[in-house]
Order: C-alpha cells, then sequence, then structure tokens
C-alpha cells in the first residue's frame, strides 16, 4: 500500500467518528467511551501497519509518515470540531468559548496526536524485522 492509502484510510475512520459524534450517535473524544477508545485504537492499528510496512525504510522515515498518517487524521477531527462548534455540538468534548480557544485546543491535540503517530509507527518499523528474524530462527 501507498503512504497515501494508509493516510486516507485513517482520515476516512476520522471522518466516520466525526459523523457519528456531529450526528449524536457517538460521544465526544475527550470524555472516556468505549467508541472513543476503539476508533483511536483503529487510527493508531493503520499507523502501526504503515510502520511495518516501512521497516525496510528505515526507523525515521517511518516515524515520520507515521506522524504525518496520524495528522490527516486528526485534522479531520479537528474540521468537524469546527463544525461542530457552528452546529452547537461539541465534538472534541470541552467548551471553548472562542474560536481563538478551539483553535489552540485543536493544534494542542494534532500535535500531541502526530507524535503518538511518529512513536507507534517507529514501534512497527523496530518491530517488524525483530519478529521476522524470530520467525526464520
Amino acid at each position: 500500500m501507498k503512504d497515501s492509502h494508509f493516510s486516507a484510510l485513517a482520515a476516512g475512520i476520522a471522518f466516520v467518528q466525526g459523523a457519528l459524534i456531529l450526528a449524536g450517535l457517538a460521544p465526544p473524544l475527550f470524555p472516556e467511551s468505549a467508541t472513543g477508545a476503539l476508533f483511536s485504537l483503529a487510527r493508531m492499528a493503520i499507523v502501526f501497519w504503515q510502520g511495518w510496512t516501512l521497516a525496510g525504510s528505515g526507523f525515521r522515515h517511518a516515524a515520520a509518515k507515521g506522524a504525518l498518517t496520524a495528522l490527516s487524521a486528526i485534522a479531520v477531527i479537528c474540521a468537524f470540531a469546527l463544525i461542530g462548534r457552528q452546529a452547537g455540538t461539541p465534538v472534541l468534548g470541552i467548551s471553548a468559548s472562542f474560536p481563538v480557544g478551539l483553535l489552540l485546543v485543536s493544534a494542542s491535540v494534532a500535535l500531541a496526536n502526530g507524535a503518538l503517530g511518529a512513536l507507534v509507527a517507529g514501534a512497527g518499523a523496530w518491530l517488524a524485522p525483530r519478529l521476522a528474524k524470530n520467525r526464520k530462527g
């Protein structure tokens, strides 16, 4: 799979999650919920898989691509947060009384997800050759 396919898959999962939150069928992100945890786990599984497939390219390359994939998914969530603000539905699960506050929260969520994506993809790239070596011998 190409890197753009991983990003599109992660963004598609984020789109479904954002749409479900706006429709009122899923709770907002920050409150602890099984739904939010499952969507986050699915996105991070995609990032791990991407790191796994990029193991031959090196740890840094895989971590950078994983960060970009995680950022593409959280960008969709942040877009839904802005839409939800206009619709009066909290998507992130917090209330920001002014638009700049929502943008700051969205930026911090994006940075955290980018860092997490880099770590998860890096873990996939690091584990792939070690587990393949154990299978051989």
